[in-house]
């Protein structure tokens, strides 16, 4: 494969696959619709890097249709090669403020998702979390 400065027009992102990581080449086309972008929308509008992203992603898996919400495991595997591990917070122990604590001074990635609502459609809850959304966790604090 050429190196990256001899590919105009077109990026390289690495994925994580079967022990190895893997380059994946897209242009740097978008799809647009209405003056927005198709898929991702970016908060800022000069910033693309996610619908790139998320361009290379949807060739990795073999198509769009593979990334329909996706699946945050999955995704932090094929970005980071790191191993994941899932706590539930229903069934998790009591232990559960220190070992997130612990996580996080450790500097590994955390994250949340809020599941489904009763609908389809994302909705904004009560404690403004967005149904069907994953968060970043960057520490916690007991609250009293």
């Amino acid at each position: 494969m050429a190196p990256a400065s001899f590919l105009k027009g077109a990026d390289i992102i690495q994925f994580w696959q079967c022990g190895q990581w893997v380059e994946v080449v897209t242009d740097d086309r978008l799809p647009v619709l209405n003056n927005e972008y198709f898929f991702v929308n970016p908060r800022n509008k000069q910033e693309f890097w996610p619908s790139l992203l998320e361009k290379a992603c949807a060739r990795f898996h073999a198509s769009c249709v593979n990334l329909h919400y996706g699946y945050l495991p999955d995704a932090l595997v094929d970005l980071t090669g790191g191993v994941v591990t899932n706590i539930s917070l229903h069934s998790s122990s009591s232990d559960l403020m220190t070992m997130v604590k612990m996580v996080a001074e450790a500097g590994s990635l955390m994250t949340c998702s809020t599941l489904a609502g009763p609908t389809s459609e994302s909705t904004r809850m009560a404690n403004g979390l967005v149904s069907r959304r994953a968060y970043p966790v960057t520490g916690a604090k007991q609250k009293f």
